[in-house]
């Protein structure tokens, strides 16, 4: 089981960058593009019934974090995180990739 479940995760988990052991976000668009596919994959082979109810926890959540909401947290963030070329490259790769993941996860949704 534990191998079938390694295999399984194997491409999501593929798909994340490290940097010295750690986790970061992709530095470039097709990158995020590719975890994003590889976190869609994953999740569209889970059972029916854990995936609606992984979709319908995410729906809920993303209607609370409205952009305003998220915009206020932003002076915070920028106080924590790096302006490093890394983060900076990280951030214009998630603007990239957002409008096709949100198209993605509305097309789910329907």
């Amino acid at each position: 089981k534990m191998d079938a479940l390694a295999k399984k995760f194997k491409p999501a988990n593929a798909a994340v960058p490290l940097k010295g052991g750690n986790i970061c976000l992709p530095g470039s668009a097709s990158a995020s593009e590719k975890l994003w596919v590889a976190q869609a994959e994953l999740t569209a082979s889970m059972p029916k019934a854990q995936a609606t109810a992984l979709v319908a926890s995410i729906k809920t959540v993303g209607a609370q974090a409205t952009r305003p909401a998220i915009a206020a947290l932003v002076p915070g963030a920028a106080e924590v995180f790096s302006k490093s070329p890394e983060a900076i490259n990280m951030v214009a790769a998630g603007k990239a990739v957002e409008p096709s993941v949100i198209a993605s996860v509305a097309a789910a949704l329907k």
